[in-house]
């Protein structure tokens, strides 16, 4: 600590004196402050203190209750003396037993109140950042990246780094706007104006649009299991009532037109399920479009892999088919792009355009008009819709070889789920396989080996079990010695958990 009347430990032993027992002599009140700000670890060991006269006219007290109070802190251990170095911090003490020492009941108070909203969620909240191994989700490898036309963009920005760093419009940079209506026309069938879209920071911040304004606390929405939890975690923490429907054996339509009038609404991926694939059909569309408009609910639509589709004529967007105006996309351009991107939009019926402006508004003001511009051009350029196209040829080729490799030389393990769209490939365990979490547990951590287990997207239904492995991100090479080490891996985990078990796996010992 210095002369310096602005120190922070100085004002940290202002705040602790206020705080401490009036009635305690001053040289008492000291020492319990310096021993409050080791144990909270704002001194740490080695750390220097003023000299007695600096500090006792920095606190404006006598000298000789800081000497009193030094005295102390040295003769039991808090601190140490040298003649030529002053009083430090001891740097062989170890205090770690009570870091919150400012824990007063009406902070607590607060602080309940405040976790009881998380503490009430039907499923655990936690999103665990997969590392950049086979067979994570979310990896970008540098083929994946938008590449030379993205950079040129890019840089020609940077030069004048004082462009579109002002505040932007709440919906959005109107640019970016025109461009993403122009690219829902073209690839979704969906007709729109620009006010109609919102610049968001994703799908997950579409959906808390959504829940501000289309629902109000404790209502009922019915939502798709199995599905990415933390989107139905997210409508729960604004006090909604969750009616999950299994998506399994095409029981997802006909359970939802059976639904109480209560239920205001549904989240849906009608273009291709996660995690398991799959669409509805026109006719399960149909249905879906006139249970909303007979019951006056709002239908959250989610354009979840909506670009990714590998064989097939691509559905247009279930809010193409809506003349009722009761449905709200949501969509993202940040698995297309890289992650770190963050950027998505959300298209809403046009007299719905002003409250999710001020909804956005109300949340974090705007979204970055820098990245909304680099977007803007790379689509209107036509840059993005050839980006997609070339990663379309890349993982295309890639879900085929892990696929071809899984189904060789796992088939006594399991099987695969059938798709031809999106980023990853379930694999469902077989019956000797009884807990997929613990299996992911021993890949990653025996193995290096990044999966996802399938039980923990369900929420209500039986859950099946079985391994989301990701693709998009590993060349063939990678993939196809990434099966055999988890081949390796499974033959290992059930030898580890039965060792009895007969099983015959070539190559595998």
């Amino acid at each position: 600590m210095t002369k310096n009347s602005n120190n922070p430990v100085r004002i940290y032993l202002l705040l602790s004196l206020k705080k401490g027992k009036k009635q305690l002599p001053l040289n008492v009140q000291l020492y319990d402050s310096f021993v409050r700000l080791i144990k909270e670890e704002r001194l740490k060991a080695g750390d220097r203190l003023p000299s007695s006269r600096i500090l006792a006219k920095e606190l404006k007290i006598a000298r000789v209750t800081v000497t009193a109070a030094y005295k102390r802190l040295i003769e039991e251990g808090f601190c140490v003396s040298q003649t030529g170095s002053g009083t430090r911090i001891n740097s062989e003490l170890l205090l770690r037993e009570t870091k919150n020492c400012f824990h007063f009941q009406p902070i607590e108070a607060k602080k309940k109140r405040i976790s009881s909203r998380i503490s009430n969620l039907n499923h655990p909240v936690s999103l665990r950042i997969q590392e950049s191994k086979p067979f994570a989700l979310c990896a970008p490898d540098n083929t994946s990246l938008p590449g030379l036309y993205w950079t040129r963009i890019v840089s020609r920005l940077s030069k004048s780094p004082w462009m579109h760093n002002g505040y932007s419009e709440p919906g959005g940079y109107e640019p970016f706007k025109l461009a993403v209506a122009d690219y829902v026309r073209r690839v979704r069938c969906i007709a729109c104006d620009p006010s109609q879209v919102i610049a968001t920071n994703g799908i997950q911040q579409g959906i808390n649009l959504c829940s501000q304004v289309l629902f109000n606390s404790g209502e009922s929405i019915a939502v798709e299991d199995p599905y990415f939890q933390l989107h139905i975690s997210a409508l729960e923490y604004h006090g909604f009532n969750v009616v999950p429907i299994s998506t399994e054996n095409n029981e997802f339509v006909n359970a939802l037109l059976k639904l109480p009038q209560s239920v205001r609404g549904a989240l849906l991926t009608p273009n291709h399920h996660f995690p398991l694939g799959g669409s509805f059909s026109d006719t399960e569309r149909e249905k879906i479009l006139s249970w909303a408009e007979e019951s006056g609910a709002w239908l959250i639509e989610n354009d979840y892999d909506g670009d990714l589709l590998y064989s097939g004529e691509p559905k247009p967007a279930l809010f193409a088919s809506d003349d009722s105006e009761s449905v709200v996309l949501v969509g993202t351009f940040s698995k297309i792009i890289y992650p770190g991107l963050q950027l998505g939009y959300l298209v809403c019926p046009r007299s719905l355009s002003q409250e999710f402006q001020t909804a956005k508004l109300l949340a974090d003001r705007h979204v970055s008009e820098v990245h909304q511009t680099i977007l803007s051009e790379f689509i209107r350029n036509g840059d993005y819709e050839a980006h997609v196209r070339r990663l379309k040829k890349i993982y295309s080729g890639r879900r085929k070889s892990l696929v071809s490799a899984l189904e060789l030389e796992l088939k006594e393990f399991g099987t695969v789920v059938p798709d031809n769209q999106g980023t990853h490939v379930v694999f469902l365990l077989g019956p000797m396989f009884t807990n997929d979490v613990d299996v992911v547990n021993y890949l990653k951590n025996n193995y290096q080996i990044e999966a996802q287990a399938l039980s923990t997207f369900y929420r209500k239904n039986k859950a099946q079990c079985g391994l989301l492995l990701g693709f998009a991100h590993f060349h063939n090479s990678k993939l196809a010695k990434s099966v055999m080490r988890l081949k390796e891996a499974l033959y290992y985990f059930l030898m580890t958990k039965n060792p009895t078990l007969d099983i015959k796996v070539a190559n595998a010992e």
